[in-house]
């Protein structure tokens, strides 16, 4: 018997939570739920799920299901739980890296499901190579959320809240911060009538040797090497853009020091 669900929120994450649960045998996707009504419709024409019911928020307590995925936005995590009424023994879970399990803890069974990725509405991922990191309240909810999320992607972990908002912040480091890193590149770039396609294939290396050997033991680049005159021709470039040099001053001295340890 497939595991009944329902999708809270329309967003990154919930789009792309539906499409993939749509296409699962394991999950029946019985309803959208989004403050905008045509929006959810919209969503379940676009992906043509079959007996799947769009639903207005404030009506959330009629729902009848297993499973209720709340995909919106962290900030307005507490604002759902607390200002509305849901149903008897249904599990609800989050999807948030940052937020803790206790925030849902005024329910009856409750949870994590956090597919660790960073999403964009409109750009396909591979939910094979995701990782899905699953808590709840107790081992049979755990249990009834691993289900759903084993219908995601095949790699699925039991993780703590505490140890999730570590997960979360090496993402920040490994993701948002790198990607600012790119833009830098991609604005140098453009100074030199280049874009960031050029630079693709040592992107691609870093990441697959970072993973294969380590990123300390990747590391290479002047600051590794203790090569100042390379350094200071650079900086001599930046001197126009302060906010850039002290980003270039600020990550090779961490390297250098990184790498005398």
């Amino acid at each position: 018997m497939s595991l009944s669900v329902a999708i809270v929120g329309i967003g990154n994450v919930g789009s792309h939570l539906a499409k993939k649960l749509n296409d699962s045998n394991a999950i029946s996707l019985r309803y959208i739920v989004s403050r905008d009504l045509n929006k959810a419709q919209q969503l379940i024409n676009n992906l043509s799920i079959k007996n799947c019911e769009a639903v207005e928020i404030k009506n959330i307590h009629d729902l009848s299901c297993d499973l209720i995925i709340l995909s919106v936005p962290d900030r307005n995590i507490a604002e759902v739980i607390n200002g509305l009424s849901f149903p008897e023994h249904v599990v609800i879970v989050h999807t948030s890296g940052s937020q803790p399990i206790d925030l849902l803890s005024n329910l009856e069974s409750y949870g994590v499901l956090y597919p660790f990725q960073t999403f964009t509405k409109d750009q396909e991922v591979n939910f094979d190579a995701i990782p899905v990191f699953v808590e709840g309240n107790s081992d049979k909810v755990t249990e009834i959320i691993e289900t759903a999320a084993k219908a995601i992607s095949p790699k699925v972990k039991r993780v703590s809240s505490e140890d999730r908002k570590k997960v979360h912040l090496a993402a920040v480091f490994a993701c948002n911060f790198t990607n600012h890193l790119y833009a830098i590149a991609e604005n140098i770039l453009s100074d030199a009538q280049l874009d960031l396609s050029d630079i693709e294939h040592l992107m691609q290396e870093t990441v697959t040797k970072a993973v294969n050997i380590s990123a300390k033991n990747a590391q290479t680049g002047p600051a590794v090497r203790g090569d100042q005159n390379i350094l200071d021709k650079h900086l001599e470039i930046l001197k126009t853009d302060e906010d850039k040099y002290q980003v270039y001053k600020l990550l090779s001295e961490q390297i250098a020091s990184l790498n005398k340890k």
